[in-house]
C-alpha cells in the first residue's frame, strides 16, 4: 500500500508526436482560477500542454481537494508516441496532510503518560480519518481521470505500472 496516493501509467499511441499532442490540446481547456469547477467549452480537462510535457486536471462540477494532477511527457516510440503519466495530489494538499497528521500525533504525545490508550486512540482516529478521506477522494477521481484520458486516445495500448509491479 502506498503511503501517499499516486499512480503511474503509460500509453503507446500509434500516431506521431505532433498529432498526439494536438489531440490532447483539443481536449484541454485553458487554465484559470475557476476552470477546475466549470468550463464554457465543456472540455474534459484543464491545464497546460507544452511541447513535450503536460500538467492537467479533470474538470469537475463539485469540490474535491484530492483531485489528481496528471503530469505527463510525450516521447517518440518505434510504433508511434509514448505518453508517460504520473497522477498525484496537489503539493498544498500533501503539505496540509503532513501538518494534520503531525499535529494529531504531537498533541497526543504529552498526554500518553496519563491516559495512553485514550490518547493513542484519539490520534489514531484523526490520522485514520484524514487518510480515509484522502484515499477515497483521490482514487474516486483517479479512476475517472484515467478513463477520460484513455478516451481521448481511443484504442491506445495501455501499460499500467501496477501490472508491471506484479510481474
Amino acid at each position: 500500500m502506498k503511503l501517499l496516493p499516486y499512480d503511474t501509467f503509460e500509453l503507446i499511441v500509434p500516431e506521431p508526436l505532433p498529432q498526439v499532442r494536438e489531440r490532447l490540446v483539443e481536449n484541454v481547456g485553458p487554465r484559470s482560477f475557476w476552470s477546475i469547477f466549470s468550463s464554457a467549452e465543456e472540455k474534459p480537462f484543464t491545464g497546460k500542454v507544452e511541447e513535450n510535457t503536460f500538467r492537467i486536471y479533470r474538470i469537475i462540477h463539485y469540490r474535491n481537494s484530492f483531485l489528481p494532477i496528471l503530469n505527463g511527457a510525450f516521447e517518440h516510440h518505434p510504433t508511434g508516441t509514448r505518453i508517460s503519466v504520473k497522477m498525484r495530489l496537489h503539493i498544498f494538499v500533501m503539505m496540509f496532510l503532513l501538518v494534520w497528521i503531525g499535529a494529531a500525533i504531537s498533541f497526543a504525545l504529552p498526554f500518553t503518560a496519563v491516559a495512553f490508550w485514550a490518547e493513542i486512540g484519539q490520534a489514531g482516529v484523526m490520522v485514520g480519518a484524514a487518510l480515509l478521506m484522502t484515499y477515497a477522494g483521490f482514487w474516486f477521481e483517479a479512476k475517472k481521470s484515467k478513463k477520460e484520458f484513455f478516451e481521448i486516445f481511443g484504442e491506445a495500448k495501455a501499460n499500467h505500472s501496477a501490472a508491471r509491479e506484479l510481474r
